[in-house]
């Protein structure tokens, strides 16, 4: 009987654990000369269109060799992004662009620096980002593209 209580126990104990809640993140270190702000948003393969205002996160400005938090879920203890996330939109955008364009910075292609990071990508990732992208980021979709964002980092 003392032996059924123990299993009991043990397996209650095991189940309590295995459904913990937890809020898991994605981070950004910014490796830029520059102060950036980054917007997350995910993306619906339901719509073509992406609705700013409003909808998307807004984190802090993230400082020149700084890291922080840009985006998190609610999820059970072995959350794997790419069972929750199908891509990941990520705005880059320079502190100064915001500051003069506003949310209107998001209309414009040239004034903002956009990863689509799939939840495979996050996992493969641990759950961290780079600005500038780093080599193991190359097959990350990216406007401009990673050679681009490369060559006009290293020209500010």
């Amino acid at each position: 009987m003392k032996k059924l209580w123990n299993i009991s126990i043990g397996l209650f104990i095991i189940t309590i654990i295995s459904s913990c809640e937890g809020y898991f993140n994605i981070s950004m270190k910014n490796n830029s000369p520059y102060t950036i702000h980054v917007y997350c948003k995910e993306k619906s393969a339901k719509f073509d269109t992406v609705d700013f205002k409003g909808t998307m996160k807004y984190v802090p400005p993230i400082s020149q060799n700084q890291e922080d938090f840009v985006y998190g879920m609610f999820g059970g203890m072995w959350l794997k992004w790419e069972d929750h996330i199908g891509v990941l939109s990520v705005y880059i955008i320079h502190k100064d662009s915001l500051e003069k364009y506003g949310e209107d910075v998001l209309n414009d292609k040239n004034r903002y620096i956009l990863y689509e990071v799939t939840g495979k990508q996050l996992d493969e990732f641990d759950s961290k980002l780079y600005f500038p992208p780093i080599p193991s980021m190359k097959d990350v979709v990216m406007y401009p593209s990673y050679d681009e964002i490369i060559r006009k980092v290293n020209d500010e």
